[in-house]
């Protein structure tokens, strides 16, 4: 299957879900991560934030700062994302494509955390496949060996192999509803 038709059917999957649906497989996928001990460690979150039928980060993210943890998101900046902190959703603003971004005021690039990997589908040999733009694998061919990242996925997301090419940047873990797919 080719990336084109793999984002096809993967979206149209997303778009039959039910907001209920959603809700609750969001909340077991945040239980599971929450009870990681690299997630209870982590002192600084780099987090996309949730667009359309994605694992609803921007819910959560209130309760992260709340429990002392500093959140990072992404902006769209000449093609190329760059993370900045947030104290707030108040923060964010919508930009590139109607995403939600951060004001450009308190930029985190450089520094070490989590990640959390948007995607629409990921593979067993911890593949990602984005949603084309290779923003993520830029930057991460930036700042290697400085994240844990993490992808955030539903079952139906999980393959056992995608298609990829050499310059894809891979995730550490896969945590979804019902499992962990961990190296």
């Amino acid at each position: 299957m080719i990336k084109k038709e793999l984002r096809h059917r993967i979206s149209t999957r997303k778009k039959s879900m039910t907001l209920d649906e959603r809700e609750t497989k969001s909340d077991r996928i945040f239980e599971r991560l929450e009870n990681l001990a690299e997630w209870k460690e982590a002192q600084c979150i780099f987090s996309y934030v949730s667009y359309n039928q994605e694992i609803n980060t921007r819910d959560r993210m209130m309760q992260w700062i709340a429990q002392g943890k500093k959140i990072a998101v992404p902006c769209v900046v000449e093609n190329e994302i760059k993370f900045y902190y947030i104290h707030s959703i108040s923060d964010l603003k919508e930009g590139y494509k109607g995403i939600l971004e951060p004001e450009k005021k308190y930029c985190a690039d450089g520094d070490e955390g989590l990640m959390l990997m948007p995607g629409l589908a990921f593979d067993r040999l911890f593949h990602r496949l984005g949603y084309g733009g290779g923003f993520y694998d830029r930057y991460l061919k930036k700042y290697p060996s400085r994240f844990l990242k993490v992808a955030l996925a539903y079952d139906f997301q999980i393959f056992d192999e995608i298609p990829w090419e050499e310059h894809d940047q891979k995730v550490d873990l896969i945590v979804t509803e019902n499992t962990m797919i961990e190296k």
